[in-house]
Protein backbone atom coordinates (compact mmCIF):
# COMPACT_ATOMS: atom_id res chain seq x y z
CA UNK A 1 0.00 0.00 0.00
CA UNK A 2 1.13 3.41 -1.02
CA UNK A 3 2.03 6.07 1.65
CA UNK A 4 -0.03 8.87 2.21
CA UNK A 5 0.72 11.89 0.65
CA UNK A 6 1.60 14.82 3.42
CA UNK A 7 -0.93 17.87 3.20
CA UNK A 8 -0.74 21.28 4.14
CA UNK A 9 -3.43 20.28 6.80
CA UNK A 10 -0.37 18.34 8.39
CA UNK A 11 1.81 20.62 8.31
CA UNK A 12 -0.61 23.15 9.57
CA UNK A 13 -1.39 20.67 12.58
CA UNK A 14 2.14 20.37 13.74
CA UNK A 15 3.25 24.14 13.36
CA UNK A 16 0.06 25.10 15.49
CA UNK A 17 -1.35 27.59 12.41
CA UNK A 18 -3.56 27.97 10.05
CA UNK A 19 -3.93 26.21 6.64
CA UNK A 20 -3.49 29.32 4.89
CA UNK A 21 -0.47 30.87 7.18
CA UNK A 22 1.23 27.40 5.56
CA UNK A 23 0.36 28.89 1.85
CA UNK A 24 1.66 32.37 2.76
CA UNK A 25 4.70 30.99 4.26
CA UNK A 26 5.60 28.97 0.93
CA UNK A 27 4.71 32.69 -1.31
CA UNK A 28 7.13 34.94 -1.71
CA UNK A 29 6.03 38.37 -0.98
CA UNK A 30 3.08 36.92 1.33
CA UNK A 31 2.36 38.66 4.46
CA UNK A 32 3.61 36.09 7.43
CA UNK A 33 5.69 36.93 10.79
CA UNK A 34 9.29 35.38 10.69
CA UNK A 35 8.40 33.13 13.33
CA UNK A 36 5.06 31.25 11.65
CA UNK A 37 7.09 31.17 8.69
CA UNK A 38 10.38 29.10 10.61
CA UNK A 39 7.80 26.82 12.38
CA UNK A 40 5.76 25.93 9.03
CA UNK A 41 9.10 25.46 7.19
CA UNK A 42 10.62 23.12 10.13
CA UNK A 43 7.41 20.97 10.46
CA UNK A 44 7.28 20.98 6.47
CA UNK A 45 10.82 19.44 6.69
CA UNK A 46 10.14 17.18 9.87
CA UNK A 47 6.89 15.35 7.31
CA UNK A 48 8.27 15.53 4.10
CA UNK A 49 6.32 18.20 2.57
CA UNK A 50 6.52 20.42 -0.72
CA UNK A 51 4.07 22.37 -2.24
CA UNK A 52 2.57 21.44 -5.41
CA UNK A 53 3.44 24.40 -7.39
CA UNK A 54 0.99 23.45 -10.19
CA UNK A 55 -1.92 23.00 -8.32
CA UNK A 56 -1.16 26.41 -6.97
CA UNK A 57 -1.47 28.10 -10.26
CA UNK A 58 -4.41 26.16 -11.31
CA UNK A 59 -6.22 27.03 -8.16
CA UNK A 60 -4.91 31.04 -9.01
CA UNK A 61 -5.55 30.94 -12.67
CA UNK A 62 -1.87 31.92 -12.92
CA UNK A 63 0.40 30.54 -15.78
CA UNK A 64 3.73 30.76 -14.71
CA UNK A 65 5.49 27.91 -16.80
CA UNK A 66 7.14 28.97 -19.61
CA UNK A 67 8.74 26.42 -22.50
CA UNK A 68 12.35 27.43 -22.84
CA UNK A 69 13.61 25.40 -26.23
CA UNK A 70 17.41 25.42 -26.99
CA UNK A 71 19.74 24.03 -29.48
CA UNK A 72 23.86 23.30 -28.98
CA UNK A 73 24.08 23.65 -25.29
CA UNK A 74 27.75 23.34 -25.83
CA UNK A 75 28.17 26.74 -27.68
CA UNK A 76 29.37 28.71 -25.45
CA UNK A 77 27.18 32.11 -25.65
CA UNK A 78 24.18 30.37 -26.19
CA UNK A 79 24.67 28.82 -22.88
CA UNK A 80 25.46 32.01 -21.24
CA UNK A 81 22.07 33.70 -22.87
CA UNK A 82 20.23 30.60 -21.46
CA UNK A 83 21.92 30.88 -17.81
CA UNK A 84 20.72 34.50 -17.83
CA UNK A 85 17.07 34.18 -19.30
CA UNK A 86 16.88 31.04 -16.61
CA UNK A 87 18.23 33.01 -13.84
CA UNK A 88 15.65 35.89 -14.75
CA UNK A 89 12.85 33.75 -14.91
CA UNK A 90 12.80 32.11 -11.92
CA UNK A 91 13.86 35.44 -10.05
CA UNK A 92 10.07 36.53 -11.59
CA UNK A 93 8.57 33.65 -10.23
CA UNK A 94 8.16 31.62 -13.42
CA UNK A 95 9.08 28.27 -13.74
CA UNK A 96 10.74 27.24 -17.31
CA UNK A 97 10.39 23.79 -18.36
CA UNK A 98 13.46 23.09 -21.05
CA UNK A 99 13.65 21.15 -24.40
CA UNK A 100 16.41 20.50 -25.69
CA UNK A 101 16.53 20.13 -29.75
CA UNK A 102 19.87 18.14 -30.82
CA UNK A 103 20.90 18.42 -34.67
CA UNK A 104 19.01 15.97 -35.87
CA UNK A 105 15.62 17.20 -34.99
CA UNK A 106 13.43 20.33 -35.82
CA UNK A 107 12.28 23.30 -33.77
CA UNK A 108 8.97 22.85 -35.39
CA UNK A 109 8.38 19.51 -34.19
CA UNK A 110 8.89 20.27 -30.34
CA UNK A 111 6.53 23.39 -30.20
CA UNK A 112 3.49 21.23 -29.96
CA UNK A 113 4.83 19.39 -27.82
CA UNK A 114 5.96 22.04 -25.56
CA UNK A 115 2.45 23.53 -25.98
CA UNK A 116 0.93 20.44 -24.40
CA UNK A 117 2.77 21.67 -20.93
CA UNK A 118 0.05 24.43 -21.36
CA UNK A 119 3.00 26.99 -20.74
CA UNK A 120 2.19 30.73 -20.74
CA UNK A 121 5.10 31.71 -22.95
CA UNK A 122 7.86 29.98 -25.38
CA UNK A 123 11.36 31.14 -25.62
CA UNK A 124 13.45 29.49 -28.76
CA UNK A 125 17.23 29.96 -29.05
CA UNK A 126 19.47 28.53 -31.59
CA UNK A 127 16.91 28.80 -34.59
CA UNK A 128 13.68 30.40 -35.63
CA UNK A 129 10.75 28.31 -35.52
CA UNK A 130 8.50 28.09 -38.72
CA UNK A 131 5.87 31.39 -39.25
CA UNK A 132 3.16 28.79 -39.17
CA UNK A 133 4.33 26.99 -36.31
CA UNK A 134 4.68 30.10 -34.59
CA UNK A 135 1.20 31.70 -35.80
CA UNK A 136 -0.28 28.11 -34.43
CA UNK A 137 0.97 28.83 -30.91
CA UNK A 138 -0.31 32.25 -30.88
CA UNK A 139 -3.60 31.34 -31.74
CA UNK A 140 -3.38 28.94 -28.97
CA UNK A 141 -2.85 31.84 -26.87
CA UNK A 142 0.94 30.90 -26.12
CA UNK A 143 3.60 33.81 -27.39
CA UNK A 144 6.59 32.88 -29.47
CA UNK A 145 10.04 34.83 -28.49
CA UNK A 146 12.64 34.21 -30.60
CA UNK A 147 16.27 35.55 -29.07
CA UNK A 148 18.99 36.08 -30.88
CA UNK A 149 17.75 35.34 -34.57
CA UNK A 150 16.75 37.94 -36.64
CA UNK A 151 13.32 37.61 -39.07
CA UNK A 152 12.75 39.59 -41.90
CA UNK A 153 9.23 40.45 -42.95
CA UNK A 154 6.19 39.79 -41.07
CA UNK A 155 6.46 37.36 -38.04
CA UNK A 156 3.77 35.85 -35.64
CA UNK A 157 5.81 36.20 -32.61
CA UNK A 158 8.35 38.51 -30.63
CA UNK A 159 12.00 38.73 -32.61
CA UNK A 160 14.72 40.27 -30.06
CA UNK A 161 18.13 40.45 -31.20
CA UNK A 162 21.33 41.31 -31.15
CA UNK A 163 22.29 43.61 -33.85
CA UNK A 164 24.57 41.38 -36.14
CA UNK A 165 24.95 43.34 -38.93
CA UNK A 166 26.03 46.13 -36.53
CA UNK A 167 28.50 44.36 -34.70
CA UNK A 168 30.23 43.39 -38.20
CA UNK A 169 30.38 47.19 -39.27
CA UNK A 170 31.72 48.14 -35.88
CA UNK A 171 34.50 45.11 -36.11
CA UNK A 172 35.47 46.81 -39.50
CA UNK A 173 35.89 50.12 -37.72
CA UNK A 174 37.51 49.58 -34.84
CA UNK A 175 40.27 47.25 -36.80
CA UNK A 176 40.75 49.72 -39.58
CA UNK A 177 41.19 52.49 -36.90
CA UNK A 178 43.14 50.68 -34.80
CA UNK A 179 46.00 50.67 -38.01
CA UNK A 180 45.04 46.98 -39.37
CA UNK A 181 45.12 46.95 -42.97
CA UNK A 182 45.23 43.06 -44.08
CA UNK A 183 42.09 41.91 -42.31
CA UNK A 184 40.79 38.64 -42.86
CA UNK A 185 38.01 36.92 -41.88
CA UNK A 186 37.43 33.50 -39.88
CA UNK A 187 33.83 32.31 -39.70
CA UNK A 188 30.64 30.07 -39.88
CA UNK A 189 28.92 31.68 -42.51
CA UNK A 190 27.64 28.02 -43.81
CA UNK A 191 26.45 27.03 -40.16
CA UNK A 192 24.79 29.89 -38.62
CA UNK A 193 22.32 33.01 -39.73
CA UNK A 194 24.02 35.23 -37.08
CA UNK A 195 27.54 35.22 -38.78
CA UNK A 196 26.03 35.64 -42.32
CA UNK A 197 25.12 39.03 -40.58
CA UNK A 198 28.24 39.76 -39.18
CA UNK A 199 29.90 39.02 -41.99
CA UNK A 200 27.56 41.17 -44.02
CA UNK A 201 27.90 44.07 -42.22
CA UNK A 202 31.77 43.90 -41.88
CA UNK A 203 32.18 43.22 -45.36
CA UNK A 204 30.03 46.08 -46.37
CA UNK A 205 31.43 48.26 -43.93
CA UNK A 206 35.69 47.30 -44.85
CA UNK A 207 34.70 48.17 -48.80
CA UNK A 208 33.19 51.91 -47.63
CA UNK A 209 36.40 52.41 -45.80
CA UNK A 210 38.01 51.86 -48.67
CA UNK A 211 39.51 48.78 -47.57
CA UNK A 212 39.82 45.29 -49.33
CA UNK A 213 39.72 41.49 -47.29
CA UNK A 214 42.80 39.99 -46.92
CA UNK A 215 41.60 36.23 -46.40
CA UNK A 216 38.35 34.08 -45.60
CA UNK A 217 38.25 31.27 -44.14
CA UNK A 218 34.70 29.07 -43.15
CA UNK A 219 34.23 26.29 -41.25
CA UNK A 220 32.37 25.03 -38.09
CA UNK A 221 31.75 27.45 -35.21
CA UNK A 222 34.20 25.57 -32.85
CA UNK A 223 37.46 26.51 -30.96
CA UNK A 224 39.38 23.18 -33.48
CA UNK A 225 37.88 25.07 -36.00
CA UNK A 226 39.08 28.46 -35.78
CA UNK A 227 42.65 27.14 -34.98
CA UNK A 228 42.72 25.48 -38.04
CA UNK A 229 41.10 28.47 -40.41
CA UNK A 230 43.62 30.59 -38.76
CA UNK A 231 46.57 28.31 -39.18
CA UNK A 232 46.06 28.74 -42.90
CA UNK A 233 45.53 32.12 -43.13
CA UNK A 234 48.68 32.89 -40.81
CA UNK A 235 50.89 30.34 -43.00
CA UNK A 236 50.25 32.03 -46.07
CA UNK A 237 53.03 34.03 -47.73
CA UNK A 238 50.62 37.39 -47.63
CA UNK A 239 49.70 36.89 -43.78
CA UNK A 240 47.24 38.97 -42.71
CA UNK A 241 47.83 41.78 -39.95
CA UNK A 242 44.32 41.09 -38.08
CA UNK A 243 41.89 38.29 -37.95
CA UNK A 244 38.10 39.27 -37.25
CA UNK A 245 36.20 35.68 -36.16
CA UNK A 246 32.79 36.39 -36.05
CA UNK A 247 32.41 34.41 -32.50
CA UNK A 248 34.74 34.70 -29.47
CA UNK A 249 35.09 30.77 -29.94
CA UNK A 250 36.50 30.80 -33.09
CA UNK A 251 38.74 33.66 -32.22
CA UNK A 252 40.31 31.61 -29.16
CA UNK A 253 41.15 29.06 -31.71
CA UNK A 254 42.59 31.58 -33.60
CA UNK A 255 44.90 33.20 -30.90
CA UNK A 256 46.18 29.47 -30.37
CA UNK A 257 47.24 29.11 -33.56
CA UNK A 258 49.07 32.21 -33.66
CA UNK A 259 51.11 31.31 -30.48
CA UNK A 260 51.54 28.24 -31.93
CA UNK A 261 53.44 30.03 -35.30
CA UNK A 262 55.35 32.49 -32.59
CA UNK A 263 53.47 35.25 -33.42
CA UNK A 264 53.23 38.23 -31.42
CA UNK A 265 49.69 39.55 -30.64
CA UNK A 266 48.83 42.16 -31.27
CA UNK A 267 51.92 43.43 -32.74
CA UNK A 268 52.41 40.71 -35.63
CA UNK A 269 48.68 39.62 -36.14
CA UNK A 270 45.52 41.43 -34.44
CA UNK A 271 42.63 39.32 -33.24
CA UNK A 272 38.93 40.70 -32.99
CA UNK A 273 36.21 38.09 -31.94
CA UNK A 274 32.25 38.28 -30.96
CA UNK A 275 29.53 37.75 -28.36
CA UNK A 276 32.12 38.39 -25.27
CA UNK A 277 31.17 35.51 -23.60
CA UNK A 278 33.06 35.33 -20.20
CA UNK A 279 36.17 33.48 -21.20
CA UNK A 280 37.37 36.38 -23.53
CA UNK A 281 38.36 38.57 -20.12
CA UNK A 282 40.19 35.54 -19.10
CA UNK A 283 44.15 36.72 -18.94
CA UNK A 284 44.97 33.96 -20.73
CA UNK A 285 42.98 35.32 -23.99
CA UNK A 286 42.34 38.84 -22.84
CA UNK A 287 40.41 39.23 -26.02
CA UNK A 288 38.92 42.27 -27.50
CA UNK A 289 35.53 41.49 -29.12
CA UNK A 290 32.20 42.83 -29.90
CA UNK A 291 30.02 42.54 -26.77
CA UNK A 292 26.41 41.50 -27.48
CA UNK A 293 24.48 42.79 -25.24
CA UNK A 294 22.36 39.47 -23.60
CA UNK A 295 21.08 41.42 -20.29
CA UNK A 296 18.73 43.86 -22.64
CA UNK A 297 18.03 41.25 -24.75
CA UNK A 298 16.64 38.99 -21.87
CA UNK A 299 14.68 41.89 -20.20
CA UNK A 300 13.46 42.77 -23.24
CA UNK A 301 12.01 38.83 -23.72
CA UNK A 302 10.96 39.26 -20.39
CA UNK A 303 8.47 42.30 -20.78
CA UNK A 304 6.00 40.58 -22.79
CA UNK A 305 5.58 37.49 -20.06
CA UNK A 306 2.49 37.22 -18.50
CA UNK A 307 0.31 39.87 -21.47
CA UNK A 308 -2.24 38.20 -23.52
CA UNK A 309 -1.07 37.98 -26.95
CA UNK A 310 -4.46 39.86 -28.11
CA UNK A 311 -3.29 43.18 -25.79
CA UNK A 312 0.69 42.33 -26.79
CA UNK A 313 1.51 42.32 -30.26
CA UNK A 314 4.07 40.47 -32.08
CA UNK A 315 7.54 43.04 -31.94
CA UNK A 316 10.69 43.09 -32.85
CA UNK A 317 13.37 44.54 -30.82
CA UNK A 318 17.44 44.89 -32.52
CA UNK A 319 19.46 45.89 -29.65
CA UNK A 320 23.03 47.17 -30.52
CA UNK A 321 26.32 45.56 -29.81
CA UNK A 322 29.42 47.53 -28.47
CA UNK A 323 33.34 46.84 -28.91
CA UNK A 324 35.35 45.94 -26.40
CA UNK A 325 38.89 46.75 -26.22
CA UNK A 326 41.08 44.40 -24.87
CA UNK A 327 44.59 43.14 -25.38
CA UNK A 328 44.56 41.18 -29.14
CA UNK A 329 43.95 44.39 -30.83
CA UNK A 330 46.14 47.49 -31.87
CA UNK A 331 45.17 50.71 -30.16
CA UNK A 332 43.75 53.54 -32.33
CA UNK A 333 46.24 55.89 -34.06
Amino acid sequence: MSKRRTTADDVARVAGVSRSAVSRAFTPGASVSEDTRQRVRQAATQLGYAPNAIARMLIKRQNNLVGVVMSDPANTFLSHLLTRLLDRLQGAGYFPLLFRVSRREDFDTVLPTVLQYQVGAIFVTGSTPNPQVAASCLNAGTPVCVLNRWVTGEYPGHVISCDHELGGRLAADELVRAGHRRIALVTSVGELSTHQARVRGFTRRLQELGQTLAGFEDGAPTHDSGFASAMRLLSSGARPDALFCTSDMLAFGALDAARKLGLVVPADVGVLGFDDVEMAAWPGYDLSTIHQPVHAVVESALSFVGHSPATTPPSKVLVPPHFVARGTTLQKR
